[in-house]
């Protein structure tokens, strides 16, 4: 289904919310270790414009774009990299698989992605994920500019710089727990505000029950002008 929201304001003539929202990687099925199955492999993630009537309820899609890489082919929901197969591991994703269990292709730009936010200045998209995690900017019409990922995720995964995006956010993102990278995003004075979903695995051998037990939240400061971050944890 969806998965991020953001307002974007209210129709001068007819009174409707505006709204912008996004698809999430496509219809999976529950893992199997560190297997996933996916169940339309080829699906592209849309952003997804609509609009609500508060006086009758009624939703109108308005806009569908769906998401493009840099040469404008579609886009995946489907994994990144498969480093080990510890799900633990830093940097490494599930493994997709298919309804027959027959491993699929990987997609270095593929992102399982869980929010947007509209840049004032230009009208381009800026979006985040839980994968790696990432953080992605789309123009108007959906065609990848940046991505942007944790410091040595490349090299992590035996592939040339650049692969999988810009790597200029802190490494120890890279031991987000599996898929609990970013989970919401948000822009304010110019700066992209990250969100990760779940303590990190911080150290790396950091055993689930260790983890559920933390309540450290991370918040990371993006500056898009020259690629500065900053980090702040929060304790909930």
């Amino acid at each position: 289904g969806f998965s991020g929201l953001h307002f974007e304001g209210v129709d001068p003539v007819t009174g409707r919310l505006k709204f912008v929202t996004h698809t999430d990687r496509g219809p999976n099925a529950e893992p199997n270790g560190i297997l996933r199955p996916f169940l339309l492999p080829g699906f592209t993630p849309e952003i997804v414009r609509f609009e609500l009537d508060r006086g009758c309820g009624q939703l109108t899609l308005t806009q569908r774009i769906p998401l493009k890489d840099a040469n404008g082919t579609p886009l995946t929901g489907l994994p990144n990299t498969a480093i080990s197969t510890s799900a633990s591991a830093p940097y490494n994703d599930e493994v997709p698989v298919d309804l027959f269990g027959e491993v699929l292709p990987l997609d270095p730009l593929g992102g399982d992605i869980e929010g947007v936010v509209i840049d004032p200045a230009t009208g381009t998209f800026w979006m985040c994920d839980e994968y790696r995690p990432a953080i992605y900017h789309f123009n108007t019409n959906g065609v990848l500019i940046k991505r942007f990922v944790p410091i040595g995720t490349a090299a992590a995964a035996g592939k040339p710089a650049g692969t999988f995006g810009e790597e200029v956010l802190p490494a120890v993102l890279a031991q987000r727990r599996q898929n609990r990278g970013f989970e919401g995003i948000a822009l304010d004075g110019g700066k992209i505000y990250a969100f990760v979903q779940s303590p990190l695995r911080n150290p790396a051998s950091a055993a689930n029950g260790t983890l559920n037990a933390n309540n450290n939240i991370r918040v990371v400061e993006f500056n898009p002008t020259n690629n500065a971050t900053k980090q702040f944890i929060y304790v909930m």
